[in-house]
């Protein structure tokens, strides 16, 4: 995820900390990846992949925009790191919306959601300076729009409820770091991603398993 501060580079020990929490993220994504590879069925393996295409596409573009920041395709990393958290938020609602829950509402939810995702895609991608500020209010939407009809909810067991709860109260709680000046605010805000993101991942493996 990038910096609102990306003109101030950060200090060579922030950025080797922050590298190793990515390295640790985009390992751990894979695993699992692997790991939902081997328990899906032929009912749930779209929706198992589609929230795995997702995993990939955060970890893997955040730490191409970690690694690359001050380089020549810096601007293109960064690009690509803000468009795919809007990959990784609709793929994550992906196998709930599909598989736990069922019925027209669950699916216009769906429909909703990667909306609002490709929409995002395409503006980070062809304008991504012109709406520069309504990115993580536009993530925080995406993140909590469930809300809007909450006894959607209801129909998931109290674990994985939970579970989701939890992943989204630590992402929304790691944005704070992510606007902060700390020394360390990159690798802080990426723990907060990677402890939000397991959440998430067990929700979805108790989900089909």
């Amino acid at each position: 995820m990038s910096s609102t501060l990306d003109s101030l580079r950060p200090p060579p020990d922030a950025r080797r900390a922050d590298g190793i929490v990515q390295g640790t993220n985009v390992v751990l994504a894979i695993a699992g990846c692997i790991a939902l590879a081997l328990i899906s069925s032929p009912g749930n393996r779209v929706a198992l992949a589609i929230y795995g295409a997702g995993l990939l596409a955060m970890t893997g573009c955040s730490a191409l925009y970690a690694w690359g920041r001050g380089g020549p395709r810096h601007t293109l990393f960064r690009h690509l790191d803000q468009a795919a958290i809007f990959v990784m938020i609709a793929g994550t609602y992906t196998p709930f919306t599909a598989i736990a829950l069922s019925g027209p509402r669950a699916h216009r939810l769906l429909e909703i959601i990667w909306a609002i995702a490709l929409t995002g895609v395409l503006i980070k991608m062809l304008a991504p300076r012109r709406f520069e500020r309504l990115s993580i209010p536009l993530y925080l939407l995406m993140g909590w729009i469930v809300l809007y009809d909450p006894t959607l909810l209801l129909n998931l067991s109290r674990e994985t409820l939970t579970l989701l709860l939890a992943g989204g109260v630590l992402y929304t709680a790691g944005i704070a770091f992510h606007l902060s000046r700390l020394r360390y605010q990159e690798a802080i805000w990426h723990g907060f991603v990677l402890a939000g993101a397991a959440c998430h991942y067990a929700a979805v493996v108790r989900t089909v398993g």
